[in-house]
């Protein structure tokens, strides 16, 4: 017959403990969650990864490659490490520069993390955006959305106006029926969407 008096004279005893140490629970299943946990790992936005997105990999048809270096800084290169022959990666990184806002001065951005870890992936190829910007000027663009999940921008180029996009890959894809290789514009077929 005791036996709640004493549950309920530890748990207000414990409830006091947690209080001077600053920490409430308003439900005792988080209490028990929280003791039969063993490692709590977190990460608030800027605190643990200094809120810098690095671009790692790059993958084109037949070929993969690693890209070295950390952060926005643009020491670092981009290497072949699986597939067919080495081929120039110019047209494959080329939009990915032109269809960004974002600036990266002195290892410091302006602008979103992940655009930025696009432009600084090329400029470890010698893609600088500044002259990018100045030689293939942009005319017009369709800015990001949450119902689009792209961003299109519009570039005068050599061979005329050229629209650029980037986003969510279901959405590019729909739209799609070429693809870029390494040996040039090919038909982009239901195996292709599925790779």
């Amino acid at each position: 017959t005791g036996l709640p008096t004493v549950v309920t004279t530890i748990l207000s005893k414990g409830t006091q403990e947690l209080a001077k140490a600053h920490a409430i629970m308003k439900r005792l299943r988080s209490v028990e969650t929280l003791g039969s946990t063993s490692a709590i790992n977190s990460d608030k936005t800027g605190t643990l990864t200094l809120n810098q997105m690095t671009a790692v990999s790059l993958a084109i048809p037949g070929r993969r490659y690693e890209i070295t270096g950390s952060g926005y800084a643009t020491e670092g290169s981009i290497n072949r490490v699986a597939g067919q022959a080495d081929v120039a990666l110019d047209a494959f990184l080329l939009p990915m520069v032109l269809a960004s806002d974002a600036q990266v001065k002195d290892g410091a951005l302006i602008g979103d993390p992940t655009e930025g870890a696009l432009i600084v992936a090329a400029a470890k190829a010698g893609m600088g955006k500044a002259e990018l910007d100045r030689t293939y000027p942009r005319i017009d663009e369709i800015p990001f959305t949450s119902e689009t999940k792209r961003m299109t921008t519009l570039h005068k180029m050599p061979e005329g106006t050229t629209a650029f996009s980037k986003g969510a890959p279901e959405i590019i894809l729909d739209d799609c029926t070429q693809i870029l290789t390494a040996e040039g514009v090919r038909p982009l077929d239901a195996d292709g969407r599925a790779r």
